[in-house]
């Protein structure tokens, strides 16, 4: 915006350096200030602040502007000469409902250079169906499964609304993934996994895998599947639909899945154990005692996550010295889904109606609970937001950390 980058611009040649109007300047400098207790304390301030400032201006100024330059209209005043480019965008902005859509912009780009230290924003809650939920996040699409109802809900990832009517894929869904350019669907009951089209949402594959499908995972060039009856793991290739493996261990349900640092690892809440498989070979490592009761399971940092129910932790798992890495986090009330994004894991505490922020790589928890709907259990991270089925009222929360 300003052609200088940040805390540089103060010291910068007035003659080769974009201007803006004064006040504006004093705000993103207040905005952009080295020490965060020096900044705004929240975006809306920042944006009454710029738009008091632009309003003064444009009243002082009478500001005109044309296609072929930028000029000052002042009834019978000599003409001046704006700075080109940042003039033009400046005379756009101060023209009709503009001048709210730079601010916008503007605050954006705050965000960014500061981190965002006003807080993740909620977004109000998206009702889907009855619960229990399940969710996967693609790149452009949040996809929620509706077990009782058989149904499967897409949410366009930009806009937080409901794409089309839900996808009628009948009673006996168990789980949703993302993976392979495809949208994959366990059927506990026909024994099932389907492959959905992500522009169509059509169902483009079914393929057989035998017993009780439930949780999935993509890894590998792989979508590997549990079996809610404790029949074991299988792995599916996702090109072509091809069963490659069926029967891997731990056979034991429930079960929960994730994939990163070379493998495929489980979670067994009946065992208070975590498991590991070789992600080409399908070798399994010596179980790992993670908790008193393991619940969800995530991968990031080079460390595996998992959300102890019972202990209300996250364990953190060491996959090269295949064992636990320091003291369990105390993260709140009975957590349970967990999903990891590039700069912090999140995970659901059910019992609070609340999502728990870990700053990796320490997994220090960052702020309080972050307040969502009733009884979360499950997340995803996307893209740009992280998305939260509630349990408690079906719905789904999207978080802008």
């Amino acid at each position: 915006m300003t052609g200088v980058v940040p805390y540089a611009r103060a010291d910068a040649d007035p003659a080769t350096t974009p201007r803006l109007p004064p006040g504006l300047e004093a705000a993103i400098a207040r905005a952009t200030a080295p020490r965060p207790e020096d900044r705004y304390a929240t975006a809306a301030e920042l944006i009454a602040a710029a738009r008091s400032t632009l309003v003064t201006y444009e009243t002082a100024r009478s500001t005109l502007v044309t296609h072929s330059d930028t000029r000052v209209d002042r009834a019978a005043e000599s003409v001046t000469r704006v700075d080109r480019g940042v003039g033009r965008r400046l005379g756009r902005w101060l023209v009709a409902g503009g001048a709210l859509l730079a601010l916008a912009a503007l605050a954006g780009a705050v965000v960014l250079l500061t981190g965002g230290d006003s807080g993740p924003h909620v977004s109000p809650p998206v009702a889907i169906g009855k619960p229990p939920l399940r969710i996967a996040a693609g790149s452009e699409k949040i996809w929620v499964l509706s077990e009782p109802e058989g149904t499967l809900t897409r949410i366009d990832a930009a806009s937080d609304r409901v794409i089309g009517a839900p996808i009628d894929l009948g009673k006996g869904v168990a789980a949703v993934a993302v993976g392979g350019g495809s949208v994959w669907v366990t059927d506990a009951r026909t024994g099932e996994l389907l492959r959905i089209d992500d522009k169509s949402g059509r169902v483009t594959q079914r393929i057989h895998v035998g017993g009780h499908p439930g949780p999935l995972a993509y890894g590998g060039g792989r979508i590997w599947v549990a079996d809610t009856d404790g029949a074991g793991i299988a792995a599916v290739n996702a090109e072509g639909g091809r069963v490659v493996r069926r029967g891997l261990g731990p056979h034991i349900a429930p079960l929960r899945l994730a994939t990163g640092a070379g493998g495929l690892w489980v979670s067994s809440a009946a065992t208070g154990r975590i498991h590991r498989i070789d992600l080409g070979t399908f070798a399994a490592a010596a179980p790992i005692a993670a908790g008193r009761r393991p619940a969800g399971i995530a991968v990031a940092a080079g460390l595996v996550w998992v959300a102890d129910a019972r202990s209300d932790a996250v364990t953190r798992v060491d996959p090269s010295l295949q064992a636990v890495s320091g003291a369990p986090i105390p993260v709140g009330a009975r957590p349970g889904g967990i999903d990891a994004g590039t700069s912090a894991v999140w995970v659901t505490l059910a019992e609070e109606d609340a999502v728990r922020r870990l700053a990796l790589p320490a997994g220090e928890p960052e702020g309080p609970p972050i307040p969502v709907g009733p009884e979360p259990a499950a997340l995803a991270v996307g893209t740009t937001a992280v998305w939260v089925a509630n349990d408690g009222d079906g719905t789904v929360t999207r978080i802008e950390p």
